[in-house]
């Protein structure tokens, strides 16, 4: 299979991973980089200042690995670049990352 169709498919996984919890998701043109607005904290949990507080929320309290950019502003770097061999384990990874966002109710 062609790596572009393979990474269009997990970005568009992602996407509707990530917009089903809540995250304002778009498909990005030409890269397995998404750039999502991060959140400014958790419903009656943690306030957070940056996209670094989002992302080292999520880090060790989710596990959930995301790069922060606050140069432009407050925003958490997702890739599709992951471990896995078939597009049934894609969708196995998208639904763990689903349950552990549902964790929170993330305030925007």
């Amino acid at each position: 299979r062609d790596v572009r169709s393979k990474y269009k498919r997990r970005l568009e996984k992602l996407v509707k991973t990530l917009s089903a919890n809540g995250f304002s998701a778009t498909i990005p043109g030409g890269t397995y980089f998404l750039y999502v607005p991060a959140p400014k904290g958790v419903e009656a949990g943690p306030q957070f200042e940056s996209a670094e507080d989002a992302s080292q929320f999520l880090i060790r309290e989710r596990s959930i690995c995301t790069v922060p950019w606050d140069d432009a502003g407050a925003f958490l770097r997702f890739s599709v670049t992951y471990q896995a061999a078939t597009e049934a384990d894609e969708d196995r990874l998208m639904a763990e990352l689903s349950e552990r966002l549902r964790s929170d109710t993330f305030r925007w």
